[in-house]
């Protein structure tokens, strides 16, 4: 037996994020195999990355840098197309990108049936946004579109300093949040509380593509109601 396999056996690879352990996994295989059983010490002598650097790269519990996985394959002589480690790197990324998200989501699910007056409006729409994971104000405007939603407007809807100016800044700030079409009917009562029934056909037609389809629909159910419906568009 290789000297070099000797000693106290590694820590088994953490399962948590399967993506993780799956890189992690053919990190230490590549290692034994087209490394011949090189010891981390041994590897960081031919890299620029520590023994615990290297080492905690095939821990399944953190993602190691494309750098480090670099240099962790040239110096057991493998290529990250043999191994397939490129594809690896990139699912594992991915799945610490959903567990980070999900981690900043609030437990507290908006409820704009719940909402009365404007500040029930502006809290319902901070609890979509943290719901939704928090989303940076630019990732927003480059999900729905700068011109529906600028990152100052949205900074401003977050920070409870006002509301949507319109009805298409409201369904681009609800889609930014993830909030699907689907789900949008129940945030078009609660603007209508707000601010009365409040469509110009022909321009929100432009804004919403299929959204005002929804708002339509349920406007039609409500209309049998009330009478006196004159569609606006502005708040």
């Amino acid at each position: 037996m290789d000297t070099r396999l000797r000693g106290r056996p590694e820590a088994p690879v953490d399962l948590t994020v399967p993506e993780l352990a799956a890189l992690a996994t053919r990190l230490r295989l590549i290692r034994l195999n087209e490394g011949k059983g090189i010891t981390y010490a041994q590897l960081a002598e031919r890299t620029s990355w520590s023994k615990s650097q290297l080492q905690r790269a095939t821990s399944g519990k953190v993602l190691p840098s494309e750098d480090l996985i670099r240099a962790f394959l040239s110096g057991c002589g493998a290529s990250r197309r043999a191994y397939c480690v490129s594809e690896l790197h990139v699912q594992a990324a991915a799945a610490v990108a959903r567990r980070a998200k999900m981690a900043k989501i609030s437990k507290t699910v908006p409820k704009p049936e719940y909402v009365r007056d404007r500040a029930d409006l502006s809290g319902a729409l901070r609890d979509a946004w943290a719901h939704g994971g928090r989303p940076a104000v630019r990732s927003m405007a480059q999900k729905v579109g700068g011109w529906l939603l600028p990152p100052s407007s949205a900074h401003r809807i977050l920070r409870g300093h006002g509301l949507p100016h319109d009805l298409a800044q409201y369904v681009a700030f609800l889609r930014a949040c993830d909030i699907p079409d689907g789900e949008i009917v129940p945030w078009f009562a609660a603007w209508d509380k707000v601010f009365g029934p409040a469509l110009d056909v022909e321009t929100v037609q432009v804004l919403l593509n299929e959204a005002e389809s929804l708002y339509f629909s349920w406007k039609a159910v409500q209309q049998t109601n009330n009478e006196g419906f004159r569609p606006r568009l502005v708040a």
